[in-house]
């Protein structure tokens, strides 16, 4: 009997103990504000987000990328909170990003960040009112600087080979009207039914899609337990009226584990971004726990169905009618005289 080795690949749950330590420096202005002024402290958190996902790189000269990443994210907010006003603007100015960013991801060198990052940020700005997101683009763009800087007190590691290839042209544009009709689906459902957050749908659907159908249907796995998670330990938190300064601890570690497992093959870190938003959310106002948290599970499945349908079901539909034209073509040869 013979057997198949293992493939090497990142484990489910990645753990490196540096890059823990790395995003508590991350959150330690956000730590420090908290017990003066817990409103500004998780505002200064929330605002750490995207730099703490991108991590450590290998290479100091890359590094930069944190601070690349958090102006994308700010200004795919901006640009979300903008368009986000009303419906006729919200719909297709997501289809657009969505399908704009596909092209860019299959022509242009480093388009992946629009298609894995400002298009889904875009989605999630429409739950932001613009006055309110200029001052969170602000700190996003503020964090990634001193994420950067501080990023550069690490050492060099070695790199891992990253496999090559691009959609082509065709699969870019097929790819592109499913993400952008995804996207659309979102914003019109969160319009329609007047939705709190309609950033939550339409982010759980772009976040998820991807042209890969294996890890497309992985993240929307991994997107569900972990909004479950995060929400559950967040609202729960929160039930015990911690302290500014307890509260502050609560985040760097939750920012600390978020970049300490940023190269697990499960999608985690949704639990942390997640249990950081509720606190923002529930602090002052705890007694919202039980609907804050049916909200955006309920939301966050709905958007995972959205990405299923257009990223699953569409596609094998697509495959299939081919092979049924040339089975209705095949038919009449194959009849009885």
């Amino acid at each position: 009997m013979s057997s198949t080795p293992a493939r090497a690949g990142p484990p489910r749950i990645a753990w490196a103990w540096s890059r823990f330590g790395f995003g508590l420096v991350l959150a330690l202005p956000a730590a420090v504000a908290m017990p003066f002024d817990t409103q500004l402290g998780l505002g200064a958190a929330v605002g750490m987000l995207p730099a703490a996902a991108a991590g450590v790189l290998p290479v100091r000269r890359t590094r930069v990328l944190s601070l690349v990443i958090s102006v994308v994210a700010a200004i795919s907010l901006a640009i979300g909170a903008l368009i986000g006003q009303h419906a006729a603007t919200a719909v297709p100015g997501l289809f657009v990003f969505g399908f704009g960013a596909a092209l860019a991801a299959s022509r242009v060198k480093g388009g992946a960040l629009a298609m894995l990052l400002a298009a889904p940020l875009v989605g999630i700005g429409l739950s932001f009112a613009v006055d309110a997101v200029l001052g969170v683009a602000v700190v996003m763009v503020v964090g990634g600087l001193y994420a950067w800087l501080v990023s550069l007190l690490w050492p060099e590691r070695p790199t891992a080979p990253r496999p090559a290839g691009r959609m082509s042209t065709p699969q870019a544009i097929t790819y592109g009207t499913l993400l952008g009709l995804a996207g659309a689906t979102a914003a019109a459902g969160g319009f329609a039914f007047q939705l709190d957050h309609k950033g939550w749908i339409c982010g759980a659907a772009l976040l998820v899609m991807r042209p890969v159908t294996t890890a497309l249907v992985a993240r929307g796995l991994g997107r569900a337990g972990s909004v479950l998670l995060g929400g559950l330990l967040g609202s729960s938190f929160i039930q015990f009226g911690p302290a500014g300064w307890l509260i502050g601890v609560a985040v760097a570690v939750a920012l600390g584990c978020m970049s300490a497992t940023q190269g697990s093959r499960w999608y985690v870190m949704p639990a942390f971004t997640t249990f950081v938003v509720f606190i923002l959310l529930l602090w002052d106002h705890p007694t919202d726990s039980a609907w804050r948290f049916a909200e955006r599970n309920a939301e966050t499945l709905i958007g995972i169905a959205i990405a299923l349908f257009y990223g699953v079901l569409i596609p094998l539909l697509i495959k299939r009618i081919p092979r049924a034209a040339e089975r209705s073509r095949r038919r009449p040869a194959d009849a009885p005289a």
